[in-house]
Formats: C-alpha cells, structure tokens, sequence
C-alpha cells in the first residue's frame, strides 16, 4: 500500500509533537532551529508540528483537591524549599457546562506536574510538585540544541 503525501487513511494515528519546552531557548531562534529539523523530522514519520500549545497547564478550575506536594523555589524549580505534605489547590476541571457532550474528560490534581497555589498556606510563594511527579531537568551541558530528556512513562496520561 502506498500513501500520497496529501493522504493519510484513518486507521494510521498521527502523531502532535509540541515543539515548545520550558528550556528552549529565549535566543529568539526557535522558528529557524525547528525549520531546520523538518526535513529530519518528516522522515522520522511527522507530518504536523504545533507549536503554539502548552499542555499540562489550566487555570481557574472547578473545585479544590487535597493532595501531597513539595514546595519549590519559583526561582529555582531544583531547589525545595520545604518538606513534602498536605496542600489543597485548585485542579478539579469538570466542565458542567458541556455536561459530558464532547467529552467525559475531567482534570484531577493526578493529571499535573505542579501547582502554584496551596489554599492551606495562601501568601507563601512556591511552585507545589506534586507527590510522584518530577521537573524536566536540563540536558547536562550538551548545548541549547540539544533534545530534552525522555518523557518517563510513569507521567503520560491515558
């Protein structure tokens, strides 16, 4: 079976790459590095790049959750300004509006990294990491082009 490039049969699941990341860099090269990577990342079988998405970010949930968390320096997301504990933030997204109608999705504190908000401690500036999760890290000194680390398993969603 051959495909025309303009053709792509139902039954093949395509694949969004988020060609942003918190480290790339602020050198105002974005565009131009991943103009550069297309013809590399078409034969490695994409055919769609987005690159104005950031996922795993909401604001102005539904309801509070509880759930353990370690405060980190906003400044410095390696540096943990606190021991881990009981935190209540706003994660909850249940959309009653569109009552399930096109999805029965519901965003839960499971479903983030971290939070910038803990209800029980209003006023103290932290970023909240949530119990089980982990920040991307830099790559050690392999230069502003280099890939990020992999995703781990254990943080993709469904």
């Amino acid at each position: 079976m051959t495909f025309s490039s303009s053709f792509v049969p139902a039954e093949i699941n395509g694949v969004l790459m988020q060609a942003l990341h918190c480290y790339t860099p602020a050198d105002g090269g974005h565009w131009r590095r991943l103009a550069q990577q297309a013809s590399a990342l078409a034969a490695a079988g994409l055919q769609q790049v987005y690159a104005d998405a950031v996922f795993n970010h909401l604001i102005g949930a539904d309801a509070e959750e509880a759930f353990n968390a370690t405060p980190y320096d906003p400044q410095n997301r390696f540096q943990p300004i606190g021991g881990q504990g009981p935190i209540r933030s706003w994660t909850h997204d249940s959309y009653p509006v569109r009552a399930g109608a096109s999805s029965a999705m519901q965003w839960h504190w499971w479903h983030f990294d971290a939070v910038d908000d803990n209800s029980h401690e209003r006023g103290f500036k932290a970023v909240w990491r949530i119990e089980a999760k982990a920040f991307f890290t830099p790559a050690a000194s392999a230069g502003p082009d280099a890939a990020p680390p992999p995703i781990p398993a254990a943080w993709r969603c469904c």
